[in-house]
């Protein structure tokens, strides 16, 4: 029998809820929104969260975050394995933490080693994600969160531009001014 290394081991990744990554990157979801986007019913969710698979009841929340979107895809993929319930409590009790906030896209079950392992991730580029994340809020109509991040990216801009006096130009003294709605100077 071939013995297993351990050197390989990743461990799983779990979701943490940072308070300014939660702001910038997080679009909640209402019950009829979650159970869209999973295909799956609040009759199951409210049935995983009873043989305390979710560590939330559904049925009394409206608004679901990154953390229950991750948790309830993540129990999905378990609960719709197959297995016996039985079976799938002592899976998610060999080395996850509740609640089951990891992303099943990067956590995999050995059964081989009988534990939970990290797959890895792949090399994310950033302009892509904040492309994607900009596409995702116009097209959620989240017109608020979307004035939030160009305000943040304005103020991010004006602080790495030179605010002093002396670098006034005479040409930025002499330009017209021009009033946002309207296309005549002032």
């Amino acid at each position: 029998m071939q013995e297993i290394d351990d050197d390989d081991y990743l461990p799983p990744r779990r979701f943490d809820p940072d308070p300014h990554q939660r702001r910038l990157f997080t679009l909640s979801l209402g019950q009829d929104e979650l159970t869209a986007t999973f295909v799956v019913s609040l009759d199951e969710m409210t049935a995983w969260h009873s043989k305390q698979w979710l560590s939330f009841d559904p049925s009394l929340m409206t608004e679901f975050h990154e953390e229950h979107k991750l948790e309830v895809d993540f129990i999905k993929g378990v609960a719709r394995s197959g297995l016996s319930d039985a079976y799938i409590t002592r899976l998610l009790s060999a080395g996850l933490e509740k609640p089951y906030c990891y992303d099943p896209r990067h956590t995999a079950f050995s059964f081989a080693r009988y534990r939970w392992v990290g797959v890895p991730l792949p090399h994310w580029d950033p302009s892509v994600v904040v492309d994607e994340y900009v596409d995702d809020l116009a097209r959620s109509e989240s017109w608020e969160e979307l004035k939030d991040l160009q305000q943040r990216i304005s103020l991010a801009l004006a602080a790495r531009e030179p605010q002093s006096d002396a670098t006034i130009t005479l040409s930025q003294t002499t330009s017209p001014v021009y009033n946002r709605n309207s296309t005549q100077p002032e």
